[in-house]
């Protein structure tokens, strides 16, 4: 069993579940089962072509899954994915207003 959490931009995706656990052995697993239970859910995490996207990490643990090797990463009993959406935008200001 493994956990996927979704940060709360996503939770509408989960009925607004903000973890679930699914039976998967990989990441395409886990992304398949929750398919099954939340039909449409794929589309918001992977593109089309099945490539990862850019708006959206995966990561199992603190790893980002890019480094594990895909959707093909395997998960261990227990593991804990997250969803984390890629927030873009400007720099961080400091007091006086410049960058």
């Amino acid at each position: 069993m493994a956990v996927i959490h979704l940060g709360l931009p996503l939770r509408g995706l989960l009925q607004g579940q903000s973890r679930v656990e699914v039976e998967a052995a990989t990441v395409r697993q886990l992304l398949d089962a929750l398919e099954a239970r939340f039909p449409g859910v794929r589309a918001r995490l992977i593109r089309p072509d099945g490539g990862m996207r850019e708006q959206v990490r995966l990561f199992v643990g603190d790893h980002d899954v890019r480094m594990l090797g895909g959707l093909e990463a395997q998960l261990e009993p227990g593991a804990e994915v997250r969803a984390i959406p890629v927030v873009r935008g400007g720099g961080l200001l400091d007091r006086s207003g410049r960058g």
